[in-house]
Formats: C-alpha cells, sequence, structure tokens
C-alpha cells in the first residue's frame, strides 16, 4: 500500500474520513444534525410540524416490561482506537513512507487524522 503515496493518501484520507465521521470528529457535521433534529422536535411540539393536527404527538414513552440494555463489554475497543492504534504502528515502521501519505492529504484531513490519533 505504502509503495504508491498517492493510493496510501487516498486510502488514509478515506479510512480517516469515514472513522471520523463514525466518532462524530471533524466537520461538526454531527453536533448540525442533532441540533436540526432537536429544531424539528421543538416545532412538532409547539404545533407547527405541518402533520396536519389530529392530536397525536410523538413522545418517547418507556417500556415497562422492555429488558435493560446489556453493558458493553468492549466499550474501550473502538474503530476509532484501533486505527489511531495500527496507523501509529504503521508510523513507528515505516515513518517517512507515512510522512509523505499524510502531507499529500488536504488540511482538513489531517486535522481528521490528527483528531482520532489524540483518541489512542
Amino acid at each position: 500500500m505504502l509503495a504508491d503515496v498517492d493510493t496510501a493518501a487516498a486510502l488514509l484520507s478515506a479510512a480517516a474520513s469515514m472513522l471520523a465521521a463514525d466518532a462524530g470528529v471533524g466537520d461538526g457535521g454531527g453536533a448540525a444534525a442533532a441540533e436540526e433534529e432537536e429544531d424539528a422536535l421543538e416545532v412538532d411540539a409547539a404545533g407547527g410540524g405541518g402533520g396536519g393536527g389530529g392530536g397525536y404527538a410523538a413522545a418517547f414513552v418507556q417500556l415497562s416490561f422492555a429488558a435493560e440494555a446489556e453493558a458493553d463489554l468492549y466499550a474501550e475497543h473502538t474503530p476509532q482506537r484501533y486505527f489511531a492504534s495500527a496507523v501509529s504502528q504503521l508510523g513507528a515502521a515505516q515513518p517517512a513512507a507515512l510522512q509523505q501519505a499524510a502531507s499529500k492529504l488536504p488540511a482538513d484531513k489531517q486535522q481528521q487524522l490528527q483528531q482520532l490519533m489524540a483518541l489512542q
């Protein structure tokens, strides 16, 4: 993979983008989407939801007999941390090749990569 710097940079960029989006790291798209959803819920609650009225209001109801969520025993083993660990191992093995690939990334992708590496 590291023999072709352009391919390595493209793969590094794609992996960083997917993992950053999953973790909510980077451009803040996850926060903006959550804010839009919250605004939509406020509009629905105020009666301006465009649903035609009818007295229906969507609400969260705690189910009485629903099973409680199981504890995640591997919560600390996230894909983002695994990626950061793998990239740091690759950097230790071939620092020049990884540096060349990372330098080909756009500034926003470099920032995402740095933020993912900080999760390690």
